[in-house]
């Protein structure tokens, strides 16, 4: 994990505080569902905002990482999609994660 504070967006844009890498293991996600991660990411704030970047490699399933929010201090819930008809259950895999906070530290 490395951390940086740049501006994004101009001095009014969210300010990318955190970005790093993450290994999830996401559950199994039923057909046409919505599966929530939790995922530990440490100097996450309740009211970042996390985006996720699957691996160079893609990924084992059809499922997509939506962005996602920080529920407690270093605790991240993100939001994974299955669009199938089929339940599907990713491989384990390192993402690339970026927070972002609000000029004004939530």
């Amino acid at each position: 994990m490395s951390s940086e504070d740049y501006q994004y967006g101009g001095p009014s844009g969210p300010t990318v505080r955190i970005k790093g890498k993450v290994v999830l293991d996401a559950a199994s996600c039923g057909a046409a569902a919505v599966t929530i991660l939790t995922v530990t990411i440490p100097g996450a704030k309740v009211g970042d905002v996390v985006l996720l970047t699957p691996p160079a490699a893609g990924l084992s399933v059809a499922v997509a990482a939506m962005p996602g929010y920080v529920s407690a201090a270093d605790t991240c819930k993100v939001p994974f999609v299955n669009p199938t008809a089929a339940p599907l259950d990713p491989a384990s895999a390192t993402y690339d994660y970026v927070l972002l906070r609000s000029p004004n530290g939530n």
